[in-house]
């Protein structure tokens, strides 16, 4: 059976300052769960409630993709403290969170409910610069099914489904559709927004970041270059 890593823990308590992936620092106010365990912050005037996983502790610990976690409520320092304890390997660029107290609740949800899974599409902490997008023509792209898939212009009708690229050229069309990618989803054509796309390595375009754009020899490149506010998602994808 996996046991738990004695290395450095995820914990974060209310009080404690966070750190979001745009490097601003938040102070902690408590937590939620709504389909994922969520930290209320604030800063300032405004309050925020992040995912656990777009989070820094105040230790400068994230969660990693490609881990387990187990989920624990409390310890000799503070009742309700939230810590993510790592239960051993999990799938490449996924996350996985899991509780077993019966006894403990955050918001509501009693621990031993919770266990649910987060694709993270990097391989790297949320706040890490995250990997090159490259995509080419006749290679699969998978459809985004997370907050993208409805994030910006509306929900995609093919989200989680899965097509070929059949051009990485910049469309000629209106403005409001420049910056898109044509795949055939068996037999059906359709034209989506950069951001949308999961490439074959299972890498997609991270919130919190703005991206270069190029496209040559029937590759599309999206490239990281500067942060930005988490929950947005920015790029510079020039005329040919």
């Amino acid at each position: 059976m996996k046991g738990i890593s004695h290395e450095k823990q995820f914990r974060v308590q209310a009080g404690d300052i966070v750190t979001l992936s745009d490097l601003t620092k938040w102070k902690v106010e408590g937590f939620s769960f709504q389909n994922e365990i969520r930290v209320r912050v604030k800063r300032n005037s405004v309050i925020r409630y992040m995912a656990v996983h777009k989070v820094r502790d105040s230790n400068g610990i994230a969660l990693i993709p490609g881990t387990h976690y187990l989920v624990v409520v409390g310890d000799s320092e503070a009742k309700f403290a939230l810590r993510l304890q790592n239960f051993g390997p999990y799938k490449t660029s996924h996350i996985r969170i899991q509780g077993r107290d019966k006894t403990r609740k955050i918001g509501g949800k009693v621990v031993s409910q919770i266990d649910y899974k987060k694709f993270c599409g990097s391989q790297k902490a949320f706040d890490e610069v995250p990997e090159t997008v490259v995509i080419k023509v006749g290679s699969q792209v998978k459809m985004r099914s997370d907050f993208a898939a409805s994030h910006y212009y509306g929900t995609i009708e093919m989200a989680g489904q899965t097509g070929v690229v059949e051009s990485t050229a910049k469309p000629t069309r209106p403005l409001d559709w420049a910056s898109t990618i044509p795949v055939n989803f068996n037999g059906v054509r359709k034209q989506y927004r950069i951001h949308r796309f999961i490439n074959t390595a299972g890498h997609m375009m991270q919130y919190g970041w703005r991206y270069r754009i190029e496209r040559t020899d029937d590759i599309f490149t999206a490239t990281p270059i500067r942060r930005i506010d988490p929950d947005r998602v920015e790029w510079n994808d020039p005329d040919p």
